[in-house]
C-alpha cells in the first residue's frame, strides 16, 4: 500500500481532497473518511464531527491548526485504516505564506507530573502557515521562575526524571515558516513529585521501566530505594549483609547491580539504615570490597552532581546514603584501627622532614635520628640497612619509631609502631657504635602499611660519623 494524502490549498474556504493511495490485499469495495483536526505540529489529532466525506473545506475553527484524514478501506478480506500525513497549518482566508508565524492559542502540556511519567506537547494553533516546529523543555524553580533549558529534551515528549523532583517544567515551542520564526511558551506545570516507593522486596528485585523500586536486606538492617530511571530497566538489584574484618559487626551492607554499564547509576539511589548511627562511629564505603573511605556528610537529602556518594540523617534520625555506584557500606569505631576517616584516599605516603642525624654517645652507642610524617593511619616498620642490605641490630631498650615507646617486633633488627592517626613519626634508633662504623654509608629504611594493606616505603641514605 501507499499512504493516503491530502491535496489542496491550506487556506480557510479552500476545499481539500483526500487521496486514498494504493492498497494491498485485494481491490477495495469501498472507502470511508474521517477528517481530523491536529495541533499546528500535526500532533494531538481529534475527529471533526460530521467531516466524513472525500473532501473537506477548512473553516474558521481550523485556522492555525493542521488537518489529516483517516481513510478506511474495506475489502472482501476485511477493513484497514491508514492516515494521511498532516497538512501545513491552515491559514486564514487571503493569508500569504510568507507572513511570520504567530501563536493564535498558546502551546499546552498534558500528562502526570510524577517522575517516570511522560509530558506531551500540544503546539497550539498558529497563523503564518508554519512549516515546522522545534521544542525546548525547560526546568524551572518551584515558583516557575529561573528556567533553564534541559539540553537533551528537544522532542514533543519529555519523560520526567529524578532531577525534576520539586521543580516545575515548561516548554518553549518555536514555529518556523517562510516569514521567519516565532516562539511561545506553555504555562509551567505544578511541582514535580517523586514516584511512590513500593513495598520493599527482600534481597533482590528487577528494576522496571518508569517505576520506583525498593529492596531490603534479609535481616532488615537496610533498604535501598530508587526513583524511575535511576537503575536501568530489567537489571537486578541486590542488597545483602556481609561480614567485615575491621568494621562493626552487623553494620555491613553490600549493594550490587548485575550488568550495570560503566559510569554507574544515571541518578543516585538511597540506602537507608533501619536504625540511627551509633555514637563515636564513622561510616565508610568501598567500591572494590577492600579499601574503605569515609562517606562525606550532606547538609540536605540531595547529592550534588559532582559527588559520587554522601550521607544524611533523616528526620526520624535514621542514616541514609546517596550513591551513584554500587558500594559496600560499613560502620567503624571512631579512632580505632581501620577508621576510614583516618586513611588517605591516595594510600600512605611517607615524607621526610629533617635530615638524618648521627650522634655518638659516651657509652659507645650511636643515635640515628630523623622525623617523618604520613597523611594516613599506618603501622610503620623501620630498620637500618648496611651495604648489601643486611640489617643492623637495634637496641630494644633505646630505639623508637612513632609517638610511643618501641614495641619490639619479631626481630631485634626491626622497630615498629602503630600510628593511630595521620601525623608525625619520630625516628630514634640506638645502635652499637662498633657496628655502625664512622665514614661508612648506610640506609634508613621505613615501610608503612595502612589498614587496607596499601604500603609506602622510604629509603634515606646517610653516612655514619
Amino acid at each position: 500500500s501507499a499512504a493516503p494524502a491530502v491535496l489542496g490549498t491550506t487556506t480557510a474556504g479552500q476545499t481539500l481532497a483526500a487521496v486514498p493511495g494504493l492498497w494491498a490485499g485485494g481491490k477495495p469495495v469501498r472507502f470511508a473518511y474521517q477528517w481530523q483536526r491536529c495541533d499546528a505540529a500535526g500532533l494531538n489529532c481529534a475527529p471533526i464531527t460530521g467531516a466524513v466525506s472525500e473532501s473537506y473545506a477548512p473553516g474558521a475553527a481550523d485556522v492555525g491548526a493542521s488537518l489529516t484524514v483517516a481513510i478506511t478501506a474495506t475489502t472482501l478480506q476485511g477493513a484497514s485504516t491508514l492516515s494521511a500525513p498532516p497538512t501545513a497549518v491552515i491559514g486564514a482566508a487571503g493569508t500569504k505564506p510568507s507572513v511570520r508565524p504567530a501563536a493564535l492559542t498558546q502551546p499546552t502540556l498534558s500528562g502526570t507530573t510524577t517522575v517516570g511519567q511522560p509530558l506531551l506537547a500540544n503546539a497550539g494553533t498558529w497563523s503564518g502557515s508554519p512549516t515546522s516546529f522545534s521544542y525546548q523543555w525547560e526546568r524551572c524553580d518551584a515558583t516557575g521562575a529561573n528556567c533553564i533549558a534541559i539540553t537533551t529534551a528537544t522532542s514533543p515528549q519529555y519523560v520526567l526524571t529524578p532531577d525534576d523532583i520539586g521543580a516545575t517544567i515548561s516548554l518553549l515551542v518555536t514555529a518556523n515558516g517562510k516569514g521567519g520564526q516565532t516562539s511561545a511558551a506553555t504555562s509551567v506545570t505544578p511541582q514535580i513529585a517523586a514516584a511512590a516507593i513500593p513495598t520493599a522486596v527482600q534481597a533482590s528485585a528487577i528494576a522496571q521501566a518508569g517505576a520506583a523500586g525498593a529492596v531490603v536486606t534479609t535481616d532488615g538492617r537496610a533498604t535501598v530505594t530508587w526513583q524511575p530511571g535511576a537503575i536501568p530497566a530489567l537489571l537486578t538489584v541486590d542488597l545483602a549483609p556481609f561480614t567485615g574484618t575491621l568494621s562493626i559487626a552487623g553494620s555491613e551492607v553490600a549493594l550490587g547491580v548485575d550488568g550495570l554499564p560503566p559510569g554507574g547509576f544515571p541518578w543516585p539511589v538511597d540506602v537507608g539504615y533501619a536504625t540511627p548511627q551509633p555514637a563515636s562511629t564513622v561510616l565508610g564505603y568501598s567500591t572494590d570490597s577492600v579499601i574503605y573511605a569515609a562517606v562525606p556528610a550532606l547538609t540536605t537529602p540531595a547529592l550534588p552532581a559532582k559527588d559520587a556518594i554522601g550521607s544524611y540523617v533523616a528526620q526520624d534520625g535514621t542514616l541514609h546514603v546517596l550513591t551513584r555506584e554500587p558500594v559496600r557500606l560499613a560502620l567503624f569505631q571512631q579512632g580505632a584501627w581501620g577508621d576510614p576517616s583516618l586513611s588517605s584516599v591516595k594510600g600512605p605516603q611517607l615524607v621526610q622532614h629533617t635530615p638524618v642525624k648521627v650522634l655518638r654517645r659516651g657509652d659507645g652507642s650511636v643515635l640515628v635520628l630523623t622525623s617523618l610524617s604520613c597523611a594516613s593511619q599506618v603501622r610503620a616498620y623501620g630498620s637500618i640497612l648496611a651495604p648489601g642490605n643486611g640489617r643492623i641490630a637495634l637496641y630494644g631498650n633505646g630505639s623508637s619509631l612513632g609517638h610511643t615507646v618501641l614495641e619490639q617486633g619479631t626481630s631485634p633488627k626491626i622497630a615498629q609502631t602503630e600510628l593511630d592517626r595521620p601525623g608525625g613519626i619520630a625516628v630514634r634508633f640506638r645502635v652499637n657504635g662498633r657496628v655502625l662504623k664512622a665514614g661508612r654509608s648506610y640506609t634508613l629504611n621505613v615501610i608503612a602499611v595502612d589498614p587496607w594493606g596499601r604500603t609506602a616505603s622510604l629509603q634515606v641514605p646517610f653516612t655514619a660519623r
